[in-house]
């Protein structure tokens, strides 16, 4: 009794392993290939590399590729069957495969492609479609038939290895933007076959950046030495902190004013947004020269000469969303305060002079070409100030801002 006892447990623990390793295994089909002005010994060939890769990988049961051909003799209105969803499930049905591979293989010159797809026999969807073409039946036809392979049955194993080596460590490994791991690497990145951008980084090293190409199924080696930041280079300010500038131009309101300007201004490039933003602290300095007929209350025209110096402190946002480029549009706004001084000579009277001051604000749009330390600048904007006078005493009234234009160079560093 217990002989026979301990062999029916054997006999079910045996099938239940059994069971288990067949769980995961898929029986998979490669129905016929289609030809497309390939020779037939040719389309041979191809299918038997193709046939080997599929049977090469893990938890795939190719089914008897003789079983195609008898079932063709069987099943003769099957042979029109080449890439339709339908009736390559029908076929893998009738072979009993859980998946079938219908594939049509073409040559174009020199180069062949084979147009591979993947459908479900159970539910007759197509799963996945591959293209890939190739030089020669030789070594190349058989990375491509593994490839093909890989990426329609196993597209989570379709990668290749970066193996990265730094002559220090903890040196950051970034793939496309994304940090990847520090070295020493416990082991090679998996990556997607390809190219990939890859930059190294480590706090006092120069960074290192590099294009790299990835094939599928193989290593590649990255060795990079990095070199050392001096002391002046290692500070925690980045090159672009500060910005001076100096800039000549016209500010005009379309009436009493047609003033030249100088403007000199300093700022800092905030540490966010790639520094694209920064605060400027602009000193603005023009005066005018008018001179006409006075109209006095009682007293009659009298001719006159004024002139007007006004100096202009503002803060200003300064956005450029293409920092870094060559080229880059520039747009700024904020607040300003002006002071202007005034001096009237209205003859016979004596000579005036009269100082006002006022809030206002400045917009401005315009653009920088990098040249050189710095780069070339270019605005034109609006500047409101309006001065409202001593009344009945006199002084400097109305609008003495308006539209302004200007060039200059600003040293960015």
């Amino acid at each position: 009794m217990k002989t026979w006892l301990l062999a029916f447990v054997t006999t079910m623990v045996t099938a239940a392993g059994a069971t288990g390793a067949e769980q995961g295994v898929q029986k998979v089909a490669l129905w016929r290939l289609r030809a497309l002005g390939i020779a037939p010994q040719v389309v041979d060939t191809i299918r038997k590399v193709f046939e080997g890769e599929l049977g090469r990988l893990d938890g795939v049961s190719l089914v008897d590729p003789s079983g195609v051909g008898r079932l063709l003799e069987d099943n003769p209105e099957l042979a029109a069957c080449t890439a339709q969803a339908e009736c390559l499930a029908r076929a893998g049905k009738l072979l009993g495969a859980e998946l079938v591979i219908g594939a049509v293989v073409g040559l174009l010159d020199t180069d062949y492609s084979l147009d591979a797809k993947l459908v479900d026999v159970r539910t007759g969807r197509e799963l996945r479609r591959i293209t890939r073409s190739w030089q020669g039946t030789g070594d190349e036809l058989v990375a491509a038939a593994r490839e093909l392979a890989v990426r329609l049955l196993r597209p989570e194993a379709y990668k290749g290895q970066l193996v990265v080596e730094a002559n220090t460590d903890g040196v950051e490994i970034h793939v496309d933007g994304a940090m990847l791991g520090k070295t020493p690497l416990e082991g090679p990145l998996l990556l997607s076959p390809g190219v990939h951008a890859v930059r190294l980084q480590a706090e006092g090293y120069r960074a290192v950046e590099r294009l790299v190409e990835v094939p599928f199924g193989q290593a590649v080696r990255l060795e990079v030495d990095l070199e050392p930041l001096r002391i002046a280079q290692h500070m925690e300010l980045s090159r672009d902190t500060w910005q001076l500038g100096i800039a000549v131009g016209i500010v005009s309101n379309t009436g009493s004013l047609n003033s030249p300007q100088v403007a000199i201004e300093a700022g800092w490039f905030l540490p966010f947004w790639g520094e694209r933003l920064s605060l400027v602290l602009r000193n603005r300095l023009w005066g005018t020269n008018q001179s006409g007929q006075l109209q006095l209350d009682g007293q009659g025209v009298h001719p006159f000469e004024s002139w007007v110096l006004a100096w202009s402190p503002a803060l200003l946002a300064v956005f450029r969303p293409l920092k870094g480029s060559v080229f880059t549009p520039v747009v700024a706004a904020g607040g300003c305060f002006s002071v202007a001084w005034q001096t009237l000579e209205a003859a016979p009277f004596p000579v005036q002079s009269f100082r006002e001051s006022a809030w206002g604000f400045e917009v401005a749009a315009g653009a920088e070409y990098t040249l050189g330390p710095g780069a070339l600048a270019f605005e034109a904007g609006y500047l409101h100030l309006r001065l409202e006078g001593y009344g009945e005493h006199g002084g400097i009234r109305g609008l003495i801002g308006g539209f302004s234009l200007f060039g200059g160079y600003r040293f960015i560093f």
